[in-house]
C-alpha cells in the first residue's frame, strides 16, 4: 500500500489495511511512504501494518492562483519542482528494488505523490493496481499511474473521472472502522458547550 502526504491518505490506507486483515490474519501488508513523512509513526503503531518502509518521493508544485508571468520567475517553485524530479526518480529505483524484493500479489494506491513511484515500479513488473479517488476530480498522482491500473475505485460515478469506466468501480469514501454516527444528544450537547445556536 502506498499513498501520503496526509490523513486523508493514511486514515483510509489504514482501513483498508483493516479489512484486509479481517479477511485473512496471514495477509502480509506493508506500507511504503514518503522518506521523512510526520505521519510515519501512525502507520508503525498500527496492527495491520506489518512493515513500513520509506522512500524518496517528490511533488509537482503547481499554483493555481498565479499569473503565467508569476510562475515564469518564480525560481523558488522552479528548483523545489527540478529537486522533486530527482527525488522521483530516486524513489522510482528505490520502488523497483521493493517490488521486486516483496514480490506483492496487488498494489493499493491512495493517492499523493509517494504513490507515483511505486505505481510505475509495479506497472513495469505487470502487478495488478487499485487506486482510490475521494474527490470529485481524480488527484493528479492517480493519472499518472492510471495507465498500469486494473481498478479505480472512486468516490462518485464513473462518468465524474476521466478513466475508462470499465476500469471505475463505485466505492464510496473510505472511511475508518472506528467512525460512529453522532447521537442527536451528543450533537446538543457539544453546540452548548461551544454556545453555537
Amino acid at each position: 500500500m502506498s499513498g501520503g502526504g496526509t490523513g486523508g491518505h493514511i486514515t483510509p490506507i489504514l482501513s483498508v489495511a483493516h479489512k484486509l486483515k479481517q479477511r485473512d490474519k496471514a495477509i502480509r501488508v506493508v506500507y511504503v511512504g514518503e522518506r521523512g513523512s510526520k505521519l510515519r509513526s501512525m502507520l508503525e503503531n498500527n496492527d495491520d501494518i506489518d512493515e513500513t518502509v520509506t522512500i524518496f518521493a517528490g511533488k509537482f508544485r503547481r499554483y493555481h492562483n498565479e499569473s503565467w508571468w508569476q510562475r515564469m520567475f518564480d525560481l523558488k517553485t522552479h528548483w523545489l519542482n527540478f529537486r522533486d524530479l530527482l527525488f522521483i526518480l530516486l524513489g522510482f529505483m528505490q520502488s523497483v528494488r521493493l517490488i521486486s524484493r516483496y514480490k506483492p500479489n496487488a498494489v493499493f494506491l491512495k493517492g499523493g505523490f509517494v504513490g507515483v513511484p511505486v505505481g510505475l515500479a509495479a506497472g513495469i513488473y505487470k502487478k495488478p493496481i487499485m487506486t482510490h479517488d475521494s474527490d470529485a476530480v481524480a488527484g493528479l498522482a492517480n493519472r499518472v499511474v492510471s495507465r498500469f491500473v486494473s481498478i479505480h475505485a472512486t468516490a462518485l460515478a464513473a462518468d465524474c473521472y476521466s478513466y475508462p469506466s470499465a476500469k471505475v468501480l463505485q466505492v464510496g469514501v473510505i472511511v475508518s472502522h472506528n467512525y460512529r454516527r453522532v447521537k442527536e444528544s451528543d450533537k446538543k450537547a457539544a453546540k452548548a458547550q461551544l454556545k453555537l445556536p
